[in-house]
C-alpha cells in the first residue's frame, strides 16, 4: 500500500537532471547523446515551454518496466512498444497514458475494493476500444492496412522512479505539492495492453509517414502568423476559399514528414504515382471514417500512418480513449469560444488536437484533388464568421506559464498533499461520450 505523505526535494543542475532522467527512463532507454542535445537546447535561456519540452522528452522515451522484463523497441505518445518472445510476429503496446491516470487513482483510492472496481471499469474500456478498432478496420482495405489487434487489461510491473514520474506528470515536480512516498522498487499496476501484428514496414527507412511530426502551430514557442493561421483554418477547417491557401498549406506541412510524403505524391516516377494513388484512397476512406464516427485519425506523430510500395498501414491511427468522438468536443468548444463562453483547459487541448488532425487530412485532400472534406462543424455553421485570432489566443493559454524551471525547493517543511484529480474514472479524463457506432461496424465495400 502506498504511504500518504512525503516531502519532495527538488534540484535542477545538469548532473542531477541526468541522474533523475536515467532513473525515470530506465537504463536501457536513457541515451547520453540525446540527453546532451536536449539539455543543450533546454539550458539556453528561459522559455515558456521548457517544462513541457522536458516532460515530453522523457515521456516519449519512458520504459516503465523493470530490467530484463521485455525489450522496448519503440514509443508513442500513448504507449511503449515491446517485443515479447512468447508472442512471435506480434508487438505488445503498454498504454503509458492510462498508467499515468491509474497511478494517481490508486494513490487516492488504494483499497482492495477500489482495485476490483478499477479492473472492472478497465475491462469495459478495453471492450469498447475493441469495438472502436473494429470500426476503424471496417473502413480500410482488408489486406492488413489496419493490423490485427487485441486489447486487454493486464497487471504490469512498474519501476518506482517511472511510477513517480507518471504520478506527478513531471520530471521536476511542482514545488507546491508533496507526493506519497513509494517504498517498493517495483509496483504492480493495471494497464491497458494492446497486442498487434508486427509491421516490418515500420523499420524500413524508405517508408513514408502521413505525419505532422508533433508540429502543432498552436503549441509552438512562437505563435503562428495570424493571417496564415486564419487562412489555414478557413481553407482546411471551414472549407472556404482563401487567397493565402497555398501559403498556409506550405506552412502547415513545413518541417514535417507529411511534407516529404506530399512531395513524393507530386513525382511522376512509378513510386510517386503509386504513393499518390494510395494516399488518395487513404484520404477518401479516412474522411468517411471521421465524418461518420466523429473520431479522428491520429496523424500527429510519426509511425501512426505509413506508406510503402503503393500500400498504406495504420498501426496507431486510433487515438487514446480520452479522445473518442473528439470532433464533437471540438465543435462544442468552437461554439463556446465564438459565443465568448468559458472553456476548460482539457477542451482547449482537445480542440488543438482535432484542428491539427483535420487540417492535415483536409489540406492533403485539397492539394491532391480529393473532393471529400472532414467537417468539424455542420456545413451551415462553417459559413458563420469565425475570429481565428481570438480562438488561437484562447488555445495558447494551455501552454505553461513563462517561468524558469525551479533550481531548488524553497520549502522548509512538508507541504499538504495537493493531488489534482483530473480523471472522471480510473481510465479516462472525461465522461465517456455517447456511442455513434454503425450498426454492423462494416463499411460497404471495405474489402476492396
Amino acid at each position: 500500500m502506498l504511504p500518504r505523505r512525503a516531502h519532495v526535494k527538488i534540484e535542477f543542475t545538469r548532473g542531477e537532471l541526468r541522474e533523475r532522467l536515467s532513473a525515470i527512463l530506465g537504463a536501457s532507454a536513457f541515451d547520453e547523446g540525446e540527453f546532451r542535445t536536449m539539455t543543450g537546447k533546454l539550458f539556453r535561456g528561459a522559455t515558456a515551454q521548457r517544462k513541457r519540452e522536458l516532460f515530453l522528452w522523457a515521456w516519449k522515451r519512458l520504459d516503465p518496466l523493470p530490467p530484463n522484463t521485455l525489450k522496448m523497441i519503440g514509443h508513442g505518445m500513448d504507449h511503449a512498444v515491446y517485443i515479447d518472445p512468447a508472442k512471435p510476429g506480434k508487438v505488445v503496446k503498454i498504454s503509458v497514458a492510462t498508467l499515468s491516470l491509474i497511478a494517481r487513482w490508486e494513490v487516492l483510492f488504494p483499497r482492495a475494493a477500489a482495485r476490483e472496481s478499477t479492473l472492472e471499469q478497465g475491462k469495459a474500456l478495453a471492450n469498447n476500444e475493441g469495438l472502436r478498432y473494429r470500426d476503424l478496420s471496417s473502413y480500410f482495405p482488408a489486406n492488413g492496412s489496419v493490423p490485427a489487434q487485441t486489447t486487454e487489461i493486464a497487471t504490469v510491473p512498474v519501476r518506482r522512479a517511472a511510477l513517480e514520474f507518471l504520478m506527478r506528470s513531471a520530471v521536476v515536480p511542482d514545488v507546491q505539492r508533496a507526493w506519497p512516498k513509494i517504498d517498493d522498487e517495483v509496483v504492480e499496476i493495471p494497464a491497458l495492453v494492446r497486442t498487434q501484428d508486427l509491421l516490418p514496414q515500420l523499420d524500413k527507412p524508405s517508408a513514408l509517414h502521413f505525419s505532422l511530426s508533433l508540429r502543432y502551430p498552436e503549441l509552438m514557442d512562437e505563435a503562428p502568423p495570424t493571417l496564415l493561421y486564419a487562412a489555414a483554418n478557413d481553407s482546411f477547417i471551414l472549407d472556404r476559399p482563401s487567397s493565402l491557401a497555398d501559403e498556409a498549406f506550405r506552412y502547415c506541412l513545413e518541417g514535417t514528414k507529411l511534407q516529404s510524403l506530399y512531395e513524393t505524391c507530386l513525382s511522376s516516377t512509378p513510386e510517386g504515382i503509386a504513393t499518390r494513388a494510395a494516399v488518395e484512397d487513404f484520404l477518401d476512406r479516412g474522411i468517411d471514417f471521421m465524418n461518420d464516427t466523429r473520431e479522428v485519425l491520429d496523424v500527429g506523430g510519426d509511425g501512426n500512418v505509413i506508406f510503402d510500395e503503393g500500400r498504406y498501414f495504420l498501426p496507431d491511427a486510433l487515438p487514446t480513449p480520452n479522445l473518442e468522438n473528439v470532433l464533437d468536443v471540438a465543435a462544442k468548444t468552437l461554439r463556446q469560444l465564438k459565443a465568448g463562453e468559458p472553456v476548460s483547459r482539457s477542451d482547449l487541448a482537445d480542440l488543438v488536437f482535432a484542428l491539427n488532425q483535420t487540417r492535415a487530412i483536409n489540406s492533403m485532400a485539397q492539394a491532391l484533388d480529393v473532393a471529400k472534406r472532414v467537417h468539424i462543424l455542420p456545413v451551415g455553421e462553417e459559413l458563420e464568421p469565425t475570429d481565428w485570432v481570438a480562438i488561437l489566443e484562447a488555445m495558447r493559454r494551455i501552454l505553461p506559464e513563462k517561468d524558469d524551471l525551479p533550481k531548488s525547493d524553497p520549502a522548509t517543511g512538508p507541504e499538504p498533499i495537493l493531488i489534482q484529480v483530473t480523471a472522471q474514472t480510473p481510465w479516462r479524463t472525461r465522461v465517456p461520450p455517447p456511442s455513434r457506432r454503425l450498426g454492423t461496424g462494416l463499411r460497404p465495400g471495405n474489402h476492396d
